[in-house]
């Protein structure tokens, strides 16, 4: 069978819809101040060095909970391995030594490692309370945490501009042309229109004729 045509009553459903989708794009924009489409642009740029500023702090706040993390894991470590160090030590004939690092193979190691790691971490020659490193773990987490939170809000925001702007790219896609008048129509947010209040109506709005989009007939 043949395909009908859209019939009157499903254009204007459809205009209605496109314009609505539009009105909605542009009080969000003038929300935001956002008076032209380069402004756009350069908000998304913003918005895209903040996130990954944010990204960068939340990156160094992990680099420094896990440092103060290794400490306290050496500190444990040592006291763990310590006995067996001291056995190790101890003994004086070297196949006895041979025969016990065959049977603490690791352990050695890791104390060593714990030691290394300890003596690293000495402030004035003192190894800093664990006390006082699961303190700083502690609010460490929670800065990370706000930063994070930070971040979402500003991903969110960075998303609904990207989906802005694409609908706006859309729009100048149809309208970067030639007009009757062989003007250019090269950037349709430059002037925006008045914003539309929540209390206007579609019945009420007055159609955004220079936002129209058309669809394939």
């Amino acid at each position: 069978s043949r395909l009908k045509a859209a019939d009157e009553t499903s254009s204007r459903y459809t205009y209605s819809r496109n314009a609505n989708t539009e009105i909605k794009m542009l009080n969000y924009l003038h929300a935001c101040n956002i008076q032209s489409y380069e402004v756009l642009k350069e908000n998304i740029s913003q918005l895209e060095k903040r996130i990954a500023d944010y990204k960068s702090d939340v990156q160094k706040i992990n680099a420094q909970i896990s440092s103060r993390r290794s400490i306290i894991n050496a500190v444990r470590d040592y006291w763990r391995y310590k006995p067996i160090h001291q056995k190790y030590l101890s003994i004086i004939d070297i196949k006895n030594k041979e025969t016990y690092l065959q049977e603490y193979s690791a352990e050695p190691d890791r104390y060593k490692n714990a030691v290394e790691i300890m003596n690293n971490s000495k402030i004035n020659g003192v190894l800093p309370q664990s006390a006082n490193i699961k303190s700083e773990i502690a609010a460490l987490a929670d800065r990370k945490e706000d930063l994070s939170a930070e971040q979402n809000n500003l991903v969110l925001e960075w998303e609904r501009l990207k989906t802005i702007k694409h609908n706006a790219d859309v729009i100048l896609g149809a309208f970067n042309r030639k007009d009757r008048c062989g003007q250019l129509r090269s950037n349709w947010l430059l002037a925006l229109p008045k914003v539309v209040t929540e209390e206007e109506t579609p019945d009420t709005q007055k159609p955004i004729k220079h936002t129209r989009t058309h669809t394939a007939r």
